[in-house]
Protein backbone atom coordinates (compact mmCIF):
# COMPACT_ATOMS: atom_id res chain seq x y z
CA UNK A 1 0.00 0.00 0.00
CA UNK A 2 1.57 3.38 -1.15
CA UNK A 3 1.88 5.76 1.75
CA UNK A 4 0.03 9.13 0.94
CA UNK A 5 2.12 12.40 -0.14
CA UNK A 6 3.43 14.55 2.49
CA UNK A 7 1.93 17.77 3.24
CA UNK A 8 3.96 21.03 1.26
CA UNK A 9 4.56 24.44 2.45
CA UNK A 10 1.21 26.53 1.61
CA UNK A 11 -0.94 28.70 2.90
CA UNK A 12 -3.54 26.57 2.88
CA UNK A 13 -3.42 23.06 2.42
CA UNK A 14 -6.11 20.85 0.99
CA UNK A 15 -7.52 18.74 3.79
CA UNK A 16 -8.71 15.45 4.28
CA UNK A 17 -11.83 14.58 6.36
CA UNK A 18 -12.07 11.28 7.42
CA UNK A 19 -15.47 9.48 9.35
CA UNK A 20 -15.26 5.92 9.95
CA UNK A 21 -17.37 3.59 12.09
CA UNK A 22 -18.07 -0.49 12.10
CA UNK A 23 -19.85 -1.08 8.62
CA UNK A 24 -17.70 1.60 6.62
CA UNK A 25 -15.04 4.53 6.60
CA UNK A 26 -15.61 7.54 4.26
CA UNK A 27 -12.70 9.75 3.61
CA UNK A 28 -13.09 13.30 1.32
CA UNK A 29 -10.66 15.68 0.45
CA UNK A 30 -11.62 19.27 0.24
CA UNK A 31 -10.24 23.01 0.25
CA UNK A 32 -10.31 26.14 1.18
CA UNK A 33 -13.12 27.40 -1.39
CA UNK A 34 -15.46 24.58 0.01
CA UNK A 35 -15.40 22.80 -2.65
CA UNK A 36 -15.02 18.96 -2.27
CA UNK A 37 -12.49 17.46 -4.24
CA UNK A 38 -12.22 13.51 -3.85
CA UNK A 39 -14.01 10.46 -1.99
CA UNK A 40 -13.00 7.15 -1.29
CA UNK A 41 -14.47 4.36 0.80
CA UNK A 42 -13.65 1.24 2.63
CA UNK A 43 -14.84 -1.25 5.07
CA UNK A 44 -15.39 -0.62 8.66
CA UNK A 45 -12.84 1.31 11.30
CA UNK A 46 -14.39 0.52 14.55
CA UNK A 47 -10.66 -1.05 16.11
CA UNK A 48 -12.96 -2.97 18.80
CA UNK A 49 -14.20 -4.93 16.84
CA UNK A 50 -11.85 -5.51 13.70
CA UNK A 51 -8.90 -4.86 15.58
CA UNK A 52 -6.00 -2.77 14.87
CA UNK A 53 -4.59 -3.93 11.79
CA UNK A 54 -7.69 -3.75 9.67
CA UNK A 55 -8.48 -0.44 11.36
CA UNK A 56 -5.51 0.78 9.90
CA UNK A 57 -5.58 -0.65 6.82
CA UNK A 58 -9.28 0.83 6.17
CA UNK A 59 -8.10 3.92 6.85
CA UNK A 60 -5.72 4.02 5.06
CA UNK A 61 -7.51 2.59 1.88
CA UNK A 62 -10.13 5.36 2.58
CA UNK A 63 -7.97 7.99 2.12
CA UNK A 64 -5.84 6.91 -0.51
CA UNK A 65 -8.77 6.54 -1.96
CA UNK A 66 -9.88 10.17 -1.98
CA UNK A 67 -6.42 11.53 -2.35
CA UNK A 68 -6.68 9.63 -5.87
CA UNK A 69 -9.98 10.77 -7.01
CA UNK A 70 -9.42 14.34 -5.93
CA UNK A 71 -5.80 14.62 -7.87
CA UNK A 72 -4.44 16.75 -5.17
CA UNK A 73 -0.77 16.34 -4.09
CA UNK A 74 -0.59 18.81 -0.87
CA UNK A 75 -2.47 16.81 2.10
CA UNK A 76 -1.35 18.60 4.90
CA UNK A 77 -4.58 18.69 7.65
CA UNK A 78 -7.05 15.30 8.81
CA UNK A 79 -9.58 14.92 10.96
CA UNK A 80 -10.89 12.04 12.46
CA UNK A 81 -14.25 11.03 13.90
CA UNK A 82 -13.93 7.71 14.73
CA UNK A 83 -16.27 4.90 17.12
CA UNK A 84 -14.43 5.20 20.42
CA UNK A 85 -12.74 8.64 20.00
CA UNK A 86 -13.90 10.12 23.40
CA UNK A 87 -15.97 7.43 24.71
CA UNK A 88 -12.63 7.50 27.24
CA UNK A 89 -9.48 8.58 27.78
CA UNK A 90 -8.25 5.22 27.18
CA UNK A 91 -10.20 4.63 23.86
CA UNK A 92 -8.85 8.22 22.87
CA UNK A 93 -5.46 7.77 24.11
CA UNK A 94 -5.29 4.20 21.73
CA UNK A 95 -7.04 5.49 18.34
CA UNK A 96 -4.44 9.02 18.57
CA UNK A 97 -1.70 6.61 19.25
CA UNK A 98 -2.17 5.07 15.75
CA UNK A 99 -3.27 7.65 13.66
CA UNK A 100 -0.17 9.88 14.76
CA UNK A 101 1.79 6.86 14.28
CA UNK A 102 0.64 6.11 10.28
CA UNK A 103 -0.76 9.33 8.81
CA UNK A 104 2.16 11.96 7.82
CA UNK A 105 0.75 15.33 9.06
CA UNK A 106 1.39 16.98 12.40
CA UNK A 107 -1.73 19.04 12.19
CA UNK A 108 -4.59 16.13 12.76
CA UNK A 109 -8.39 17.38 14.35
CA UNK A 110 -10.18 14.56 16.32
CA UNK A 111 -13.86 14.55 16.90
CA UNK A 112 -15.95 11.86 18.30
CA UNK A 113 -18.48 10.26 15.53
CA UNK A 114 -21.49 11.06 16.73
CA UNK A 115 -20.35 14.71 17.69
CA UNK A 116 -19.45 15.28 13.91
CA UNK A 117 -22.72 13.29 12.96
CA UNK A 118 -24.53 16.25 14.86
CA UNK A 119 -22.72 18.97 12.42
CA UNK A 120 -24.13 17.11 9.62
CA UNK A 121 -27.42 18.09 10.49
CA UNK A 122 -26.53 21.12 12.76
CA UNK A 123 -23.75 23.30 11.66
CA UNK A 124 -25.45 26.13 13.71
CA UNK A 125 -24.83 24.17 16.66
CA UNK A 126 -28.22 23.60 18.51
CA UNK A 127 -30.61 20.53 17.97
CA UNK A 128 -30.51 16.66 18.61
CA UNK A 129 -29.67 14.40 16.39
CA UNK A 130 -30.24 10.68 16.87
CA UNK A 131 -28.02 8.10 14.52
CA UNK A 132 -29.02 4.12 14.26
CA UNK A 133 -26.48 3.08 11.85
CA UNK A 134 -24.43 -0.18 12.63
CA UNK A 135 -24.49 1.02 16.31
CA UNK A 136 -26.68 3.70 17.89
CA UNK A 137 -25.54 6.97 19.22
CA UNK A 138 -27.68 10.32 19.85
CA UNK A 139 -26.19 13.96 20.35
CA UNK A 140 -27.79 17.05 21.75
CA UNK A 141 -26.66 20.34 22.03
CA UNK A 142 -27.55 23.94 22.95
CA UNK A 143 -24.68 26.28 22.52
CA UNK A 144 -22.24 25.15 25.00
CA UNK A 145 -24.26 22.97 26.56
CA UNK A 146 -23.64 19.02 25.23
CA UNK A 147 -25.32 15.99 25.99
CA UNK A 148 -24.85 12.16 24.51
CA UNK A 149 -27.23 9.32 24.66
CA UNK A 150 -26.76 5.54 23.84
CA UNK A 151 -23.61 4.82 22.13
CA UNK A 152 -22.35 2.34 24.84
CA UNK A 153 -21.52 -0.38 22.20
CA UNK A 154 -22.96 -3.37 20.97
CA UNK A 155 -22.79 -5.49 24.17
CA UNK A 156 -24.81 -3.19 26.76
CA UNK A 157 -26.37 -0.84 24.47
CA UNK A 158 -27.27 0.15 20.73
CA UNK A 159 -30.97 -0.75 20.78
CA UNK A 160 -32.46 0.87 17.77
CA UNK A 161 -29.51 0.23 15.36
CA UNK A 162 -29.03 -1.75 12.60
CA UNK A 163 -26.89 -4.18 14.82
CA UNK A 164 -29.83 -4.37 17.39
CA UNK A 165 -32.20 -4.88 14.91
CA UNK A 166 -30.43 -7.99 13.59
CA UNK A 167 -29.83 -9.66 16.78
CA UNK A 168 -33.73 -9.48 17.12
CA UNK A 169 -34.34 -10.67 13.98
CA UNK A 170 -32.10 -13.89 15.04
CA UNK A 171 -33.50 -14.65 18.41
CA UNK A 172 -37.19 -14.17 17.14
CA UNK A 173 -35.96 -16.58 14.72
CA UNK A 174 -35.02 -19.40 16.60
CA UNK A 175 -37.93 -18.78 18.96
CA UNK A 176 -40.30 -19.53 16.09
CA UNK A 177 -38.07 -22.54 15.55
CA UNK A 178 -38.49 -24.10 18.87
CA UNK A 179 -41.99 -23.51 18.82
CA UNK A 180 -41.53 -21.10 21.85
CA UNK A 181 -43.45 -18.46 19.38
CA UNK A 182 -46.78 -19.93 17.31
CA UNK A 183 -46.89 -16.87 15.34
CA UNK A 184 -46.26 -16.96 11.25
CA UNK A 185 -43.01 -15.33 10.24
CA UNK A 186 -40.47 -15.68 7.41
CA UNK A 187 -37.65 -15.24 9.53
CA UNK A 188 -36.57 -18.78 10.17
CA UNK A 189 -36.95 -19.63 5.98
CA UNK A 190 -34.78 -16.56 5.84
CA UNK A 191 -32.13 -17.34 8.41
CA UNK A 192 -32.04 -20.72 6.84
CA UNK A 193 -31.47 -19.83 3.26
CA UNK A 194 -29.42 -16.92 4.37
CA UNK A 195 -26.83 -18.89 6.05
CA UNK A 196 -27.20 -22.03 4.10
CA UNK A 197 -28.24 -23.70 7.13
CA UNK A 198 -28.44 -27.37 7.01
CA UNK A 199 -30.20 -27.84 10.19
CA UNK A 200 -31.59 -25.45 12.55
CA UNK A 201 -28.36 -25.34 15.26
CA UNK A 202 -26.28 -24.79 12.64
CA UNK A 203 -26.14 -21.23 13.46
CA UNK A 204 -24.93 -21.41 16.70
CA UNK A 205 -21.78 -22.28 15.15
CA UNK A 206 -22.36 -19.48 12.39
CA UNK A 207 -22.95 -16.71 15.02
CA UNK A 208 -20.36 -17.93 17.57
CA UNK A 209 -16.76 -17.14 15.69
CA UNK A 210 -13.95 -16.39 17.11
CA UNK A 211 -14.48 -12.82 15.56
CA UNK A 212 -17.69 -11.80 16.04
CA UNK A 213 -19.47 -10.23 12.98
CA UNK A 214 -21.21 -7.19 13.82
CA UNK A 215 -21.05 -5.73 10.49
CA UNK A 216 -22.44 -9.22 9.55
CA UNK A 217 -25.37 -9.20 12.31
CA UNK A 218 -26.14 -5.28 11.28
CA UNK A 219 -26.72 -6.29 7.79
CA UNK A 220 -29.51 -8.01 8.57
CA UNK A 221 -31.75 -5.28 9.44
CA UNK A 222 -31.95 -4.33 5.80
CA UNK A 223 -34.15 -7.47 4.70
CA UNK A 224 -36.31 -6.98 8.89
CA UNK A 225 -37.08 -3.68 7.29
CA UNK A 226 -38.28 -5.35 3.76
CA UNK A 227 -39.86 -7.86 5.42
CA UNK A 228 -41.63 -5.42 7.86
CA UNK A 229 -43.20 -3.24 4.67
CA UNK A 230 -44.35 -6.59 3.15
CA UNK A 231 -46.31 -7.10 6.12
CA UNK A 232 -44.70 -9.68 8.18
CA UNK A 233 -45.89 -8.84 11.76
CA UNK A 234 -43.25 -10.22 13.85
CA UNK A 235 -40.53 -8.10 11.56
CA UNK A 236 -42.57 -5.12 11.68
CA UNK A 237 -42.69 -5.70 15.50
CA UNK A 238 -38.86 -5.39 15.96
CA UNK A 239 -38.54 -2.49 13.60
CA UNK A 240 -41.54 -0.78 16.14
CA UNK A 241 -39.27 -1.71 18.93
CA UNK A 242 -36.43 -0.22 17.09
CA UNK A 243 -38.34 2.97 16.56
CA UNK A 244 -39.45 3.16 20.11
CA UNK A 245 -35.63 3.04 20.90
CA UNK A 246 -34.66 5.66 19.18
CA UNK A 247 -37.35 7.91 19.55
CA UNK A 248 -36.20 7.39 23.73
CA UNK A 249 -32.45 8.36 23.27
CA UNK A 250 -33.74 11.94 21.51
CA UNK A 251 -36.74 12.41 24.33
CA UNK A 252 -33.49 12.00 26.78
CA UNK A 253 -31.43 14.00 25.17
CA UNK A 254 -34.65 16.94 25.04
CA UNK A 255 -35.09 16.80 28.78
CA UNK A 256 -31.62 16.78 30.05
CA UNK A 257 -31.08 19.59 28.02
CA UNK A 258 -33.88 21.42 30.00
CA UNK A 259 -36.88 20.62 27.42
CA UNK A 260 -36.25 23.42 25.28
CA UNK A 261 -39.61 24.28 23.10
CA UNK A 262 -37.96 25.25 19.89
CA UNK A 263 -35.21 22.79 19.25
CA UNK A 264 -35.46 21.03 15.91
CA UNK A 265 -35.21 16.77 16.12
CA UNK A 266 -33.34 15.18 12.75
CA UNK A 267 -31.15 12.37 12.29
CA UNK A 268 -28.82 9.81 10.27
CA UNK A 269 -27.35 6.71 9.79
CA UNK A 270 -28.46 3.49 7.57
CA UNK A 271 -31.52 2.25 9.68
CA UNK A 272 -33.23 5.49 8.57
CA UNK A 273 -33.13 3.84 4.77
CA UNK A 274 -35.87 1.77 5.95
CA UNK A 275 -38.13 4.55 4.82
CA UNK A 276 -40.30 7.74 5.05
CA UNK A 277 -42.90 5.42 7.26
CA UNK A 278 -39.59 4.62 9.90
CA UNK A 279 -38.48 8.36 10.01
CA UNK A 280 -42.26 9.39 10.86
CA UNK A 281 -42.70 6.57 13.63
CA UNK A 282 -39.95 8.01 15.24
CA UNK A 283 -41.55 11.06 15.16
CA UNK A 284 -44.55 10.60 16.31
CA UNK A 285 -43.18 8.48 19.13
CA UNK A 286 -41.28 11.56 20.02
CA UNK A 287 -44.22 13.94 19.70
CA UNK A 288 -46.18 11.71 22.05
CA UNK A 289 -44.11 12.06 24.53
CA UNK A 290 -42.82 15.82 24.15
CA UNK A 291 -45.43 17.67 22.31
CA UNK A 292 -45.39 18.93 18.67
CA UNK A 293 -41.67 19.36 17.46
CA UNK A 294 -39.43 20.58 14.82
CA UNK A 295 -37.82 18.29 12.52
CA UNK A 296 -35.31 17.76 9.62
CA UNK A 297 -35.44 15.57 7.20
CA UNK A 298 -32.78 12.43 8.12
CA UNK A 299 -29.66 11.81 5.80
CA UNK A 300 -28.28 8.95 4.99
CA UNK A 301 -25.02 7.77 7.12
CA UNK A 302 -21.69 8.08 5.18
CA UNK A 303 -23.14 11.81 4.45
CA UNK A 304 -21.82 11.83 8.08
CA UNK A 305 -18.40 13.02 7.10
CA UNK A 306 -19.44 16.41 6.19
CA UNK A 307 -20.12 16.98 10.14
CA UNK A 308 -16.19 16.67 10.06
CA UNK A 309 -15.62 18.82 7.26
CA UNK A 310 -18.08 21.87 9.42
CA UNK A 311 -16.12 21.33 12.42
CA UNK A 312 -12.50 22.00 10.24
CA UNK A 313 -14.08 24.70 8.04
CA UNK A 314 -15.00 25.94 12.30
CA UNK A 315 -11.61 25.37 13.37
CA UNK A 316 -10.40 27.51 10.23
CA UNK A 317 -12.89 30.71 11.34
CA UNK A 318 -14.98 29.49 8.53
CA UNK A 319 -18.88 30.08 8.81
CA UNK A 320 -20.84 27.19 7.47
CA UNK A 321 -24.85 27.31 7.87
CA UNK A 322 -27.53 24.79 7.00
CA UNK A 323 -27.36 26.01 3.38
CA UNK A 324 -23.83 25.32 2.78
CA UNK A 325 -24.24 22.07 4.07
CA UNK A 326 -27.08 21.07 1.73
CA UNK A 327 -24.26 22.10 -1.08
CA UNK A 328 -21.91 19.90 0.70
CA UNK A 329 -24.51 17.26 -0.02
CA UNK A 330 -24.87 17.84 -3.30
CA UNK A 331 -21.10 17.73 -4.04
CA UNK A 332 -20.74 14.35 -2.06
CA UNK A 333 -23.53 13.05 -4.05
CA UNK A 334 -21.31 13.58 -7.31
CA UNK A 335 -18.16 12.34 -5.84
CA UNK A 336 -20.28 9.03 -4.77
CA UNK A 337 -21.43 8.53 -8.28
CA UNK A 338 -18.38 8.36 -9.16
CA UNK A 339 -17.31 5.72 -7.30
CA UNK A 340 -16.81 2.20 -8.48
CA UNK A 341 -19.67 0.31 -8.55
CA UNK A 342 -18.02 -2.31 -6.39
CA UNK A 343 -17.10 0.23 -3.67
CA UNK A 344 -20.68 1.45 -3.36
CA UNK A 345 -22.30 -1.95 -3.33
CA UNK A 346 -19.97 -2.98 -0.66
CA UNK A 347 -19.34 -0.55 1.47
CA UNK A 348 -22.36 1.67 0.96
CA UNK A 349 -24.87 -0.81 0.18
CA UNK A 350 -25.95 1.52 -2.85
Amino acid sequence: MQRILDPVELSWVNIVSVDGGATKTIAVVYNEEKKLLGAGVSGPSNYRNVGVRMFKINLLSAIEKAVASSGASDIGEYTFALAGMKDSKKSSDKIMGILNAIIPSSNISFFNDGEAGFFSRFPEGRGIVVAPGTGMVSYGRIGEKIERSSGWGWFLDDEGSAFSIGKRALQEAVKLMDKRDERVSILPDFVRQYYGLSADRDIINIIHRRVFDVRGIALLSRYVSKFAVEGDPVSLGIMKEAAEETSRAAVSLYKRLGEPKDIAISGYGGVLRAGEWYWDTIKKNIENKIGKSQFRPPISGYEAVLGSIVLKYKILGVNVDEAMVTDFRKQLSVLIDRMSVEDKKEFLLL
